[in-house]
Formats: C-alpha cells, structure tokens, sequence
C-alpha cells in the first residue's frame, strides 16, 4: 500500500491502486490531519491517527498507508485542521501600525486624536488602523444618546464613540501574510491557533467566526501595547486605545496617561 500516489490528499485504494481520487485542498499554512482506514462501510481497521504539522499533507496519507499492512483495500478519510501561528504574524503587523502612526502623524501634524482604534476580521484574517477625535466623538455620542448606553460606549473619564468604523479616521486595512482562505477549508472542520504565550487555542466549527475572532483579539491587544509612536500624535484626553472584532462581540477600550 505504500505505493499510493503522493499528490493525493485522501482516496480509497486498493493494492496501492488509486480508485478514487480526492480533491487536494489548499494549504497557506501548516496543519494537522487525522485519518482512519476501513475495509468496508462503517468498520474501522486502525484506531484514529493523529498526524503533527505537516508541510504537506501528501506526507501524511503516505505514512498511514506505509503504517497499515495486511489491508486489502482502505478507504481514507482525511479532516484536516488548520494551523495558523499568531506570533509570527505579530511583527509584521506591530511595523505595519506603527509606520502607519508615523505617516500620519506627518500627513496631519495638528489633527488631535482622542482614540487610536485596531480592529480585525478572524475569518479573512485582516486588520484595520482607525483614529477618531474629541469632536467626532462628541457627535457621536450626541447622536446615539437617546438610545441608551448600550449605543456608544462610557467609562470612568466618561461617554466615547465605540464604534472603529465610526471613528473621524480610517488609516487603512492589513491582511496578516499567510493566512489561510478558510473558505476553501471543510466548514465542519475547526481552526487551531498557536497563540502568543505558544499554546494552542480552538475554534470549533460551531462557534462561527466569532471562535477566531475571540483567539485574534489578543494579538491586536499586544501590538496597540508595544513601543508604537503614540506620542508623535497630537493626543487629547481622555487618551484611549481599543481593539474590536468584527461584530463587535469581543472588543475593549482602555484609557492611556498622556
């Protein structure tokens, strides 16, 4: 059985004959797999095995099909799960935020800035720079008031706009180098994470994409607090920096000494 072609990424194979194949998908990053053999419908021959990151899934089916001696013919099924590293996308985007910062502390050298806003997308994996000011905030606040504190946002310094898109300035978007397109990922399959501290996080299919945007928020978190060039920007206070998913589900805002 170890003849099987290399390329595929699953198939049912008989002898080391290809019968069936399966699709490939595509990987932009490493992964692991899980797989079973049967020799017929809804029996197993081997426990499940559990693959570590590959650099290419081909290496997996051909490890499992070496492992499983003595089978006449064996149908594999493949769940792949993505494995995406936050910490290497933690730099890029940390210089991306702060030659922003710079450009615009250049381009609008009077523009006073109330809050600086990092907001992301989980499933596209993108990140977006905001900036808004005490006026604009201001109105925002006079505009949803009537609606109640759940429209704007309040803390001890007092009522703020709390909405990224909302803010007076859009800087501009990243995409984080690498990351997969999950929409050509299995939709019943989860996405793991490496996080920051090195420790693997989960987003179950189940929790939608809010399971990743609950996992990125701490990597825009710890890039708004590195050594970034805030004090280039003409700040006002109350001086407050936030992160927010798309959403809004997982966000937060906190107040900075200027």
């Amino acid at each position: 059985m170890s003849g099987c072609r290399r390329e595929l990424a699953g198939s049912s194979i008989q002898m080391g004959r290809v019968l069936r194949d399966v699709r490939r998908p595509p990987i932009a990053s490493d992964f692991r797999a899980a797989a079973r053999f049967s020799d017929g419908p809804g029996r197993d021959v081997t426990p499940l095995r559990q693959g570590p990151p590959f650099d290419d899934l081909a290496d997996f089916v051909d490890c499992l099909l070496i492992d499983a001696p003595g089978v006449a013919w064996a149908r594999i099924k493949v769940t792949i799960t993505m494995l995406i590293d936050l910490r290497k996308l933690r730099e890029p985007l940390t210089v991306w935020v702060r030659d922003s910062l710079i450009t615009f502390s250049s381009e609008y050298p009077n523009t006073q800035v109330s809050t600086v806003g990092l907001w992301g997308d989980g499933f596209h994996g993108t990140a977006a720079l905001h900036l808004d000011t005490p006026e604009n905030s201001a109105e925002y606040v006079k505009a949803w008031l009537k609606e109640g504190p759940g429209c704007y946002g309040e803390d001890h310094q007092g009522r703020y706009c709390d909405s990224c898109w909302d803010f007076e300035h859009f800087i501009g978007d990243y995409a984080f180098p690498d990351y997969p397109d999950l929409y050509q990922t299995d939709v019943d399959a989860p996405v793991d994470y490496i996080t920051l501290d090195g420790t693997i996080a989960r987003a179950e299919p189940d929790q939608g994409d809010q399971g990743m945007h609950r996992i990125i928020l701490p990597l825009l978190k710890a890039v708004l607090l590195s050594d970034l060039p805030f004090a280039r920007l003409v700040r006002t206070p109350p001086f407050r920096l936030c992160v927010q998913m798309k959403e809004r589900l997982f966000q937060e805002f906190w107040t900075v000494d200027i």
